[in-house]
């Protein structure tokens, strides 16, 4: 059997990848339900969305790295992978990360994902950073 990432080498080889095949972004990163207004000691909690456009996928079978970083927030985890997808089912991929408020002021989570992105004919690996302001009031 075939591993992925011999499979998704063959796939890069011999199949011709056109622009029709992946659009600029065939894909939208969402934050929406993250907790961006707090009060100080109050748990909040960073939540990020991977939604694929029609016709493609947030591959289940690829490896998928997402690194947190917080400035002035206690993340819950700061190492996301394919395990801690919320909707195993689900037709996009999502994260839910836990932070603690210990300190006010204007605070922020910043993630750098790596995933692949696919659609009928190959995957291709997509790097992608944001970050979401969360003001932590006294």
């Amino acid at each position: 059997m075939l591993t992925f990432s011999t499979l998704a080498l063959t796939l890069a080889l011999s199949t011709q990848v056109s622009a029709k095949d992946f659009p600029d972004k065939p894909y939208s990163l969402k934050t929406k339900g993250t907790t961006t207004q707090v009060k100080k000691g109050v748990q909040g909690k960073f939540a990020l969305q991977i939604i694929p456009a029609k016709g493609f996928k947030v591959s289940r079978e690829a490896p998928m790295k997402i690194k947190l970083k917080s400035n002035g927030l206690t993340l819950e985890k700061s190492k996301l992978g394919q395990k801690d997808v919320i909707n195993k089912k689900g037709d996009f991929s999502q994260f839910n990360v836990s932070f603690g408020t210990p300190a006010s002021g204007n605070q922020s989570v910043a993630a750098n994902a790596v995933f692949f992105i696919c659609n009928e004919n190959i995957c291709q690996r997509k790097v992608e950073k944001l970050e979401v302001a969360v003001n932590v009031k006294p």
